[in-house]
């Protein structure tokens, strides 16, 4: 079991955390049920957007955790750490930037944590046949059979939503006893000015908005963007978009409804305001894990249209509107019935009550709690 005894302060390295602070180790390892933990990401993952889902994942559980008192190292190649004082080790993703961690075990006497991220739709009788596949030969990799070798591995398998409980368990045949659902949070949002977007983007006082990676094929924009251009709503899509087929279509598609915008990116201030100012968030992705960005408008009192695909359902309740994404009429209809309804709260104060990092911090300890080192 993890130590929970008295905390006595012996520091024999400081490690620098991504927030800039330093995280200090003691080296007889006493504490008062707090927990010295090593966070892993792939190494690819130096060369990706700071706003990178499974990155802002970590960072957001990491300070979190700190602030209950738990020790947080950002395991990195270019440091060794110190494995034989850590209580945990939590991986992410999965998949081949991931393929053998559980082979590492040896090395250190921490719990393995693993943090998958499965955005995909497959079916769970794909995920059996590939993960079956990918366990035959060692030179025959599959996501699946990857993804399962890491999970037999661990001690724990935390995952963030129904959907991706149901893959692990079902698809992958991983004991239901390992999986724990933790849910994501989301910061309480600073004060924001809807009159400072609509002044400074020139935005009308009732608009459907969008922010992603908006070119990207799993975020379903032109769909978006034909379903509700024919409604006559005002349509303002923003974030990172690469030229291509993609943004062709969509630059199309604003010349046949000239109600759309398509914007750049957003500074932070300028991207809380747009939310709070528009009166419809969009997110009809072919998938989403949680939908962060959902969440976000929510929290600044945006009426939601959601796909229903993945993790969504486990966050927005029954206070959304959820689509089939593929179905154009679907897309329609639901903004539609989000357009016409008045604004209330209580998917708002949700968000703020429920789905906090403290909150995720602390569901995630007490998995770590329950799930220590197997002999």
């Amino acid at each position: 079991m993890l130590s929970t005894h008295k905390r006595v302060i012996r520091t024999v390295r400081c490690a620098p955390s991504h927030d800039g602070h330093e995280v200090a180790y003691s080296s007889d390892a006493q504490h008062n049920g707090e927990m010295r933990i090593g966070f892993l990401l792939p190494g690819t993952y130096a060369l990706s957007r700071a706003t990178q889902g499974v990155r802002v994942q970590a960072w957001k559980q990491a300070a979190a955790l700190r602030e209950l008192g738990h020790d947080v190292l950002e395991l990195n190649p270019w440091e060794p750490a110190p494995l034989d004082r850590l209580d945990v080790i939590q991986f992410f993703l999965g998949g081949p930037l991931t393929h053998g961690v559980e082979t590492y075990r040896a090395f250190f006497k921490a719990a393995l944590v693993y943090a998958p991220m499965i955005d995909s739709m497959e079916s769970n009788w794909r995920y059996r046949i590939a993960s079956w596949l990918g366990s035959r030969h060692s030179r025959f990799l599959t996501v699946p059979g990857v993804m399962r070798a890491n999970a037999l591995g661990s001690e724990l398998v935390v995952v963030r939503s129904t959907h991706e409980r149901d893959r692990i368990v079902r698809g992958l045949g991983i004991d239901p006893g390992r999986v724990e659902i933790v849910l994501n949070g989301m910061e309480p949002p600073p004060p924001t000015r809807p009159d400072l977007a609509r002044a400074s983007l020139g935005l009308p006082e009732r608009f459907v908005f969008h922010v992603s990676s908006y070119t990207q094929e799993r975020k379903n924009v032109v769909r978006m963007v034909e379903a509700i251009g024919p409604l006559g709503y005002p349509i303002v899509i923003a974030g990172a978009a690469a030229e291509g087929a993609e943004l062709e279509r969509l630059r199309s598609l604003a010349r046949a409804y000239p109600q759309v915008r398509l914007l750049g990116h957003l500074d932070d201030e300028t991207l809380r305001s747009t939310y709070s100012a528009c009166d419809v968030f969009c997110l009809p992705s072919l998938n989403e894990g949680t939908g962060l960005v959902g969440l976000e408008a929510a929290s600044q009192g945006a009426k939601i249209v959601v796909t229903r695909n993945g993790g969504p359902p486990d966050y927005y309740l029954d206070l959304a509107e959820y689509v089939n994404p593929l179905d154009v009429n679907d897309i329609r209809e639901a903004t539609r019935r989000a357009w016409e309804r008045p604004k209330d709260s209580r998917l708002q104060d949700r968000v703020l009550r429920e789905l906090s990092w403290e909150k995720s911090a602390r569901r995630l300890a007490e998995c770590y709690q329950a799930h220590p080192r197997r002999s």
